[in-house]
C-alpha cells in the first residue's frame, strides 16, 4: 500500500517517540474493527510498514469494541503480562 510522506512519518514518530519502540523490539498494533467506521483499516498497514522499516516486528490485533470497557481485553492483557 502507498502512503503519504506525513502518514508515514507519524507512524514512525508514534512508534519511536511515543511508544519508545527500538529496532529487534516487536509491537503490537491492538485495533477496534475498522468497519465501525472510526479509523481507516490502512492506518494499522502504515504503522506495520512503518515498524518492519524501522527493524521491529509489528503484530497486530483486533480487540473489538466495548464503550464500557475499563481495562484491556483478557486477550491482550495476558500476552503482554508473559513479555514483560
Amino acid at each position: 500500500m502507498a502512503y503519504t510522506a506525513s502518514q508515514y512519518f507519524g507512524a514512525r514518530n508514534l512508534l519511536m517517540n511515543c511508544a519508545e519502540a527500538r529496532p529487534g523490539e516487536t509491537v503490537l498494533v491492538a485495533h477496534e474493527p475498522a468497519a465501525l467506521g472510526y479509523y481507516d483499516n490502512r492506518v494499522v498497514d502504515c504503522i506495520a510498514s512503518a515498524a518492519e522499516g524501522l527493524g521491529m516486528k509489528c503484530k497486530s490485533m483486533d480487540v473489538g469494541f466495548d464503550s464500557q470497557a475499563k481495562e484491556l481485553p483478557s486477550n491482550v492483557a495476558k500476552p503482554l503480562k508473559t513479555q514483560m
